[in-house]
């Protein structure tokens, strides 16, 4: 279920001047019921055995506000020269709550009721956040050819620590559309811009990074014993606690992203026919990591701004209408990007870190390398790179490749590129558009494969 309104209103000070306000609230919630009936071998754990079943009752709800007020100013202060001013706040508070009762050991078959089970375990988890900004935005354009504009925003978020709530970000950008100032022909260039811009955006951590919290023992949370089975609560009727095995910092500051464009926008044909290039560097210090740490502190990782990644990628964009006649349209679109993320730098003494997968092999960021990399169990290799085979008659496996005993590096996730054509066909009022997508390069890690390999069913 979801019930939301909006209300909008606006002033008109005088031409080109307007003081304008919106009121929004959003209330979303979602209920629902899982069953496993009685003998259907579900047991509610990690394996499947003859069980007598599990009735599971849980509600989601989430109820946003958002507040937003701006004077807007739209005039022109010459024949030639246009101001676009845009100042104001905005207002944002979200909560959250999810509910679970879960009950196993039905008593009754087929009566699908939380009552019906020997024994009920209740999870609940709730957060609520407020973001406060005060934003400016600030344009003029010359002519209709060259233009300027720059912003200013500054968030304070409930989120982050007392003395690092508080971040300011701006950006500024420039653009000269050159061909406004030109008399040209229909039959060759239509139209020419170039842009550049930088943009800095700041971003606060997750919920509750900054403060050590509680949770609710269970074997995501307690390690050391056999199958990764951690006590389970309740336990024998008694409710228990743990820390959380990430060790929050009240020291955090929020993240930071640089971003410089450059690039042109260039149509021929009467618009027939377009090109568009941009080329981009993506700075991003200050980032947010679960940087490991020895567990003998009582924790497994720290959250720590521990991480600088630098993305440097090229965009093109290529239109086309090879035809158009009264009854029958084509247009094409083809967008080729191509982009690199590196690793700078990590923390002080940290080489990598676990970012998600298995034992192995697993996601991981690493100084110095791409990101992400796959990190797993690779071949062992001399000094000039080849595979070292085991030299051991009396093995079974003499002359089979050795494992290095260090893990490292067995993939890069990055593609080489990507690239997609669309075309829309139009004929009177009928349309047709198909999508092809291609991606080339970037390695993935296929269980299903290693399965079919390990077992013979694998027909390459």
């Amino acid at each position: 279920q979801r019930v939301f309104g909006n209300v909008n209103a606006a002033y008109k000070i005088a031409d080109g001047i307007s003081l304008n306000y919106r009121l929004g609230s959003d209330y979303f919630i979602t209920d629902g019921k899982q069953v496993y009936e009685k003998g259907s071998g579900f047991t509610g754990g990690r394996t499947a055995t003859p069980s007598g079943g599990e009735i599971m009752d849980f509600a989601y709800t989430r109820l946003e506000v958002n507040s937003n007020i701006n004077l807007s100013i739209n005039r022109s202060l010459t024949d030639d020269i246009d101001l676009e001013l845009l100042v104001g706040n905005e207002y944002s508070d979200v909560k959250r709550r999810f509910f679970e009762n879960t009950g196993r050991a039905i008593t009754i078959g087929g009566f699908r009721n939380i009552n019906n089970t020997g024994t009920q375990t209740v999870f609940e988890s709730s957060n609520w956040s407020r973001t406060v900004g005060f934003f400016g935005n600030f344009g003029l354009s010359w002519r209709s050819a060259l233009f300027l504009n720059a912003s200013g925003r500054n968030d304070i978020v409930s989120y982050m620590p007392e003395g690092n709530r508080s971040f300011f970000y701006p950006s500024v950008g420039v653009g000269f559309a050159f061909t406004e100032l030109l008399d040209l022909d229909e039959g060759g260039l239509t139209f020419a811009k170039l842009r550049a811009s930088w943009a800095q955006v700041g971003q606060g951590g997750d919920l509750y990074s900054t403060q050590n919290i509680f949770i609710t023992g269970g074997a995501a949370h307690l390690g050391g014993f056999i199958g990764g089975q951690g006590i389970q609560f309740p336990f024998q009727n008694q409710t228990g606690f743990t820390l959380s095995t990430v060790l929050r910092s009240p020291n955090l500051v929020p993240q930071n992203t640089n971003t410089l464009e450059l690039g042109f926008d260039a149509r021929f044909v009467n618009n027939r026919i377009g090109l568009d290039y941009t080329f981009y560097q993506i700075d991003v210090t200050d980032q947010i990591f679960a940087v490991p740490i020895p567990a003998s502190t009582g924790f497994t990782s720290e959250l720590r701004n521990a991480g600088r990644l630098e993305t440097i990628g090229h965009e093109v964009v290529f239109t086309a209408t090879p035809v158009r006649t009264q009854d029958f349209e084509w247009n094409f679109t083809s967008n080729f990007s191509t982009y690199k993320n590196e690793v700078l730098e990590l923390a002080e003494g940290v080489s990598d870190i676990f970012l998600g997968g298995f034992v192995q092999p697993n996601v991981r960021a690493q100084a110095n390398a791409s990101y992400p990399v796959i990190f797993g169990t690779r071949f062992l290799r001399d000094d000039n790179g080849n595979i070292v085979n085991l030299d051991n008659p009396n093995s079974a496996f003499h002359g089979m490749p050795m494992a290095d005993p260090d893990a490292g590096v067995i993939g890069n996730v990055q593609p080489d590129f990507e690239m997609n054509f669309i075309n829309n066909l139009r004929y009177r009022n009928i349309n047709v558009t198909f999508q092809i997508d291609w991606r080339q390069g970037g390695q993935m890690y296929a269980g299903n494969t290693r399965l079919q390999k390990l077992y013979g069913m694998d027909a390459m």
